[in-house]
């Protein structure tokens, strides 16, 4: 898969800062990744990417969300990675 680490969250982070939102990869090589919006029903409501990354930066564009609790699912190559987000 290009993902070597068992812990998905030492390779990505996402970080927030006066309300935008941004992904970033550090992977030893390109490997297929999907990044999605889910609400708290668990309905896609962005998807985000879906395609090979390596290292790099991807920022969330939330502009178009209402304020609430989402969840940002991460897959990289057979890692998931879900974290919980507020958009205000």
């Amino acid at each position: 898969t290009g993902v070597d680490r068992s812990n998905l969250f030492e390779i990505v982070t996402l970080s927030s800062s006066a309300g935008s939102y941004v992904v970033q990869f550090d992977l030893p090589k390109e490997t297929a990744t999907t990044i999605s919006i889910y609400n708290t029903n668990g309905q896609l409501v962005k998807p985000v990417i879906n395609g090979r990354v390596t290292s790099s930066k991807i920022n969330l564009d939330v502009q178009s969300l209402s304020a609430g609790v989402y969840f940002v699912k991460v897959n990289v190559g057979d890692k998931l990675m879900s974290k919980k987000i507020f958009i205000e």
